[in-house]
């Protein structure tokens, strides 16, 4: 580019017209114009220090040269700058159109001069100019390195003539050095420029990666990440500033000699300052880094760390043929205490001293029916809201399914333990982390010294453990779990304090004789005959006033049969519960022609739970009675509960023990389990496939001798005993061997074969 075009940089005037409302807008001197349009403009302003900032060149460039505007000192360049922008990007007839600036689409953008595209651009047609200005360089540069070399030289030739000498003097002392410094800061200016422009390209590279996820910071570090884009705001200020300055001193010439001479634009230590600014930038983007490393090495540590928890913690799950859902559906069974009642135990004045203390054993001891396992659940809840304490518990039962093993509750009580506190296994995980799953959940000893040694740490009384119907638990691991506690609780300072139920039971009681407890018998403590009495007439009126609504309309009816149907013999809430199951039985069979009928049948309601059995086995219809009878017999032999399936194919292979070509003939699964709790519905219930009693004392009552004169049985029934049992599950499964598919097979190892005995190979008989 010639020097006509950098004078043209200088006799651009500014507009000072006095423009009409009509055209206000189009042209607005200086640095007002400029203003006026970036207030204007759609730019987003900076994030606050809660939130992650991002790093958009665009914004970043406008904030930087906002501080550069607002910075009075600057001025002069600042209007130097927008003048210079007017003058060659805004077209107008008289000023030819650069050939760099034009597009294809809108070659002058005029509406966003802040725009760091129309920036570039300027600076474009600035590397252009100073071919004139190398030129002016070279001569210079040239007359300086003559001088240098003649300099002493004519010095020498000179010094005879005063005059002479004095003016060459001048010329090296004077001139010289203005030739120097011209010419230097003239290079220096070209470098720094090159290196300015240089930068904003890395910088925009710099701050697209600067956008990508895995610079994303944690929330911790959004002021760290706000420190360096207010660094890379200044640095673009300082780059900004640079190029201003050059076109100034380019649009200045007759000031740029006088300035270099002084050195008023130190173009070298403004670089040093640049690089500066990019050596703070790059200690904040270190630490930044250093931060997120540490961070991440940091979250891998916890991750694994509950990894490693977590995989030690599935160790105490239940085991594979205990279902969670199944153990969890039985205890969604229990009821909760209607409200008023249970203050037999809850109110008794050695249970609420218990309650209060740190540590100790409370044994609730009562027959059948009683309630214990609703006072057990109920205390799951209560027992936190009388103080700080954390409640593990286990609740009993023989389904055949190792819900009654010692093991089984200890691993779910410790399950509830690192579930409550996690932290308690830390310490365990060193002992743990090598053994399979099967070998922690089968030792008993080893699960007891976990619980042990995972609260010897702990606050007395942070931790209550209940275990209901301990009665239920298979009797060798009963009798080790009851040493285990009564051990634990004639120590010093025991941490835990256990809660249990039972029947009365001496294999269970006697074990805890000798530690600081107490057993409470509710079936002969007067505190707790006294409430549950009271708890019983609650529970029947209750559920009488339900069924009056159905059938019973006559106030003085209700209050006479009310009377009629209070227990007498046999005051538990099982009975209240089988007896009034009975009543809506009576109900289906339909409604008296007159009500006070219903004084009748209220007189021969069964008395005992075991009356109340006979009556619903008496109700079997004849045509289901044999199938009935050898169903009961299988759920009482089998060592598992048998699935809906395995029952429907074992009655069915009695009636074709040799198959047929139409196969046994058997029901949908759906079908069979409706038969099932249409023929029986009040001695089993089938839950998630799997046929069960409904209370343990249906199976005791079935399995009664003739020595018991307080159990009637239906003729029917035939010989009930457990050996009797076994033999008709022997027969289905003999006969289910029996069949030309099975016997035929090779031989299946167990696991396989009990797998598919009653499920896929039984298919085929359909």
């Amino acid at each position: 580019m010639s020097v006509s075009r950098c004078t043209c940089f200088c006799l651009r005037p500014r507009s000072r017209e006095t423009s009409n409302d009509s055209s206000t807008e189009s042209r607005v001197p200086g640095s007002s114009r400029l203003l006026s349009e970036t207030s204007s403009s759609s730019y987003p302003p900076a994030s606050s220090p809660s939130q992650e900032p991002e790093f958009i060149t665009r914004d970043i460039w406008s904030a930087a040269y906002e501080q550069l505007k607002n910075d009075t000192s600057l001025e002069p360049l600042v209007t130097n700058y927008e003048d210079l922008f007017f003058t060659l990007l805004t077209p107008t007839p008289t000023t030819p159109t650069p050939s760099s600036l034009q597009t294809e689409t809108n070659p002058y953008d005029v509406t966003h001069p802040l725009s760091k595209e129309q920036f570039r651009k300027l600076a474009q047609i600035y590397t252009e100019t100073p071919k004139s200005q190398e030129k002016i360089q070279n001569i210079a540069s040239s007359a300086a390195k003559f001088i240098l070399r003649i300099k002493e030289f004519v010095g020498s030739a000179l010094a005879a003539s005063p005059p002479a000498s004095l003016a060459w003097a001048g010329v090296c002392l004077v001139i010289l050095p203005v030739i120097i410094n011209h010419a230097e800061q003239i290079s220096a200016k070209q470098t720094g420029f090159s290196y300015v422009m240089s930068r904003f390209t890395w910088y925009d590279h710099l701050l697209d990666l600067l956008n990508r996820d895995y610079w994303k910071s944690h929330h911790n570090f959004v002021i760290l990440r706000q420190g360096i884009r207010n660094e890379i705001t200044n640095l673009y200020k300082l780059l900004i500033e640079y190029q201003l300055r050059a076109y100034y001193a380019y649009c200045r010439p007759l000031t740029t000699i006088s300035r270099d001479v002084l050195k008023l634009d130190d173009w070298v230590a403004m670089i040093t300052g640049i690089k500066e600014a990019e050596k703070r930038l790059q200690d904040y983007m270190d630490l930044n880094f250093e931060q997120h490393l540490l961070e991440k090495l940091n979250t891998i540590s916890e991750d694994a760390h509950r990894r490693q928890r977590k995989e030690v913690t599935l160790k105490f799950k239940f085991p594979d043929e205990l279902p969670y859902d199944v153990y969890q559906a039985y205890l969604d069974d229990i009821d909760s205490p209607l409200d008023g009642t249970g203050g037999g135990i809850l109110e008794h004045p050695e249970f609420l001293r218990w309650a209060s203390a740190d540590d100790g054993l409370f044994v609730l001891s009562g027959i059948p029916g009683s309630g214990k396992s609703v006072i057990a659940k109920s205390i799951l809840t209560k027992l936190p809201n009388r103080r700080d304490t954390t409640v593990c518990s286990f609740f009993f039962r023989d389904n055949g399914q190792g819900q009654n093993m010692a093991t089984t509750a200890l691993c779910r009580i410790l399950d509830e333990l690192f579930g409550a506190r996690i932290a308690l296994i830390d310490d365990i995980i060193p002992r743990l982390e090598h053994l399979l799953a099967q070998e922690v959940r089968c030792n008993l000893d080893l699960l007891w010294d976990i619980l042990d040694d995972a609260t010897e740490d702990t606050e007395p009384g942070a931790f209550t453990i209940v275990l209901d119907a301990l009665d239920e638990c298979e009797p060798e691991s009963a009798g080790k779990l009851c040493d285990k506690i009564s051990t634990y609780l004639s120590r010093p300072t025991p941490r835990l304090k256990f809660f249990t139920t039972t029947k009365p039971l001496l294999s269970i009681h006697e074990p805890f004789h000798f530690v600081q407890g107490v057993i409470i018998k509710s079936n002969e403590d007067a505190h707790c005959l006294e409430h549950l009495s009271k708890d019983i007439e609650r529970v029947v009126a209750s559920r009488f006033k339900h069924f009056a609504t159905l059938c019973i309309h006559d106030e003085d009816l209700k209050e006479e049969l009310l009377q009629l149907v209070q227990p007498k013999q046999e005051r538990t809430y099982l009975f209240v519960k089988l007896l009034f199951d009975f009543l809506d039985l009576k109900i289906r069979d339909g409604l008296p022609r007159v009500p006070r009928e219903w004084i009748a049948v209220f007189k021969t309601l069964p008395a005992t739970v075991k009356e109340t059995y006979l009556e619903f086995l008496g109700r079997i219809r004849k045509v289901h009675r044999n199938d009935v009878r050898l169903m009961l017999q299988m759920v009482v032999a089998a060592t598992r509960p048998l699935t809906v399936w395995e029952i429907n194919t074992a009655l069915n292979i009695r009636d074709c023990q040799n198959g047929s070509p139409n196969g046994l003939g058997l029901q949908t699964e759906d079908a069979f389990r409706d038969w099932i709790l249409d023929a029986c519905r009040f001695f089993l219930d089938v839950y998630n496939g799997r046929v069960y009693f409904i209370h343990q004392t249906a199976k005791d009552y079935l399995l009664a001798t003739s020595d018991d004169r307080s159990c009637t049985k239906p003729d029917w029934l035939g010989e009930f005993t457990n050996e009797r049992c076994h033999r008709t599950l022997a027969e289905s499964c003999v006969a289910y061997l029996s069949l030309p598919f099975v016997s035929k097979a090779r031989f299946k190892d167990t696991a396989t074969h009990g797998g598919a005995s009653f499920d896929s190979e039984a298919r085929y008989h359909l």
